[in-house]
């Protein structure tokens, strides 16, 4: 969980902020921390239309990160698709 003050930090990031962390995000230049802040904003309610479809592939990437191909449930998903 992230401290108060980067919770802070979070709900307060603006445009440009955002668009510089995304930036770095998509170069691999990002840390661990910043990467958790995309992770908690994008997890949030309020998401502007303009990053509706980030937030949605945030979403996926945190659903999915425990699946596993030795699951069971994997063999079937791919056969479903």
């Amino acid at each position: 969980m992230l401290s108060g003050k980067n919770s802070q930090r979070l709900t307060l990031m603006d445009s440009n902020k955002l668009n510089e962390l995304l930036a770095r995000y998509w170069e691999c230049e990002t840390s661990l921390e910043e990467e958790q802040l995309l992770r908690e904003y994008f997890r949030g309610k309020d998401i502007p239309d303009e990053w509706k479809e980030t937030a949605g592939l945030f979403r996926y990437f945190e659903e999915n990160k425990k699946k596993s191909v030795t699951d069971i449930s994997f063999d079937a998903g791919v056969m479903a698709k």
